[in-house]
């Protein structure tokens, strides 16, 4: 997959540089040489997109054998106006729907909207996951993946919500820092509570396996150690991963990392929010319809 140097000067990125369009598009790239450094940075948030893509390809192969994504699955079908244009301090720049059902690979069974929020020079990739599990998503793996080395996991706190979620530093070769923000929650709005586990589980079990391996190893991840909850095992739902990524070509000071992990808060309880409102219209719908 194509994987671009990150800029030297981050400070000069422009938000609308090389991404994918909102009909998501194919995008023409020019010579890597001659990109300026700002659409060398945004290469690298396309990177991951072009990654989870070859993840989903590679999910036909492995057969989950899970329920189709889309609206008859239950999914919600996001607008742009989901998340609004302004939001902690962050513009929205870009949105990518989530594809249409019929052109989704046999055997995937997560459906994605993505949204591109800018602050300054730092473009951020906020998406709402519909997965087709039951339990916790280790995100950290897909990104270790498309070599990303997990520097460091935390598991903190929303105070305003007391739902938990994964701060995950990140570096890659070539001087890229990476910042993940992720958590998960269930279809009756229940926050899970992500496992601790060390670091080595993460940057361990995708080393010199090749790609290939590397994939089937995401979808076949090992075993969380014994005593650490899988799943927060009171909700016995559908999970929905809210995360927030951002690639930078420089360490990620303590006050971007606030921004981004504010940037994450509201944008979750907006995806949280948006579930429930409709889970209720389906459920008042039912009970209209059967007298209940």
């Amino acid at each position: 997959m194509p994987v671009s140097e990150p800029s030297s000067d981050p400070e000069s990125q422009n938000p609308k540089a090389c991404s994918r369009s909102q009909h998501s598009k194919p995008v023409s790239v020019p010579n890597a040489q001659r990109l300026a450094p700002n659409a060398k940075t945004s290469l690298s948030l396309l990177a991951v997109l072009i990654g989870m893509g070859l993840l989903q390809a590679f999910a036909q192969q492995l057969g989950s054998g899970r329920e189709k994504p889309g609206p008859t699955r239950g999914d919600l079908v996001l607008t742009e106006e989901a998340l609004p244009a302004e939001l902690a301090g962050w513009t929205r720049t870009k949105f990518i729907p989530a594809p249409a059902v019929d052109e989704l690979p046999e055997g995937q069974y997560w459906w994605v909207h993505q949204w591109q929020y800018q602050k300054d020079s730092t473009t951020a990739l906020v998406s709402f996951d519909q997965l087709g599990e039951d339990r916790w998503h280790e995100l950290t793996y897909c990104y270790r993946i498309l070599d990303w080395v997990l520097d460091d996991r935390s598991i903190q706190t929303d105070k305003s919500s007391a739902g938990k979620y994964v701060l995950a530093r990140m570096s890659k070769e070539g001087g890229q820092h990476g910042l993940l923000v992720f958590s998960v929650f269930f279809e009756n709005g229940e926050w899970d509570l992500p496992p601790d586990f060390e670091l080595s589980l993460v940057n361990s079990f995708t080393q010199d396996q090749g790609l290939i391996g590397r994939m089937a190893r995401r979808f076949r991840p090992p075993e969380i150690p014994q005593g650490v909850p899988a799943r927060n095992e009171t909700a016995i739902q559908r999970a929905l991963q809210c995360q927030v990524f951002i690639a930078t070509a420089k360490p990620i000071s303590g006050s971007l990392v606030a921004d981004t992990i504010e940037l994450h808060l509201q944008s979750r309880k907006q995806f949280q929010s948006h579930w429930l409102a409709a889970r209720h219209s389906i459920f008042a719908s039912k009970t209209l319809t059967t007298g209940d």
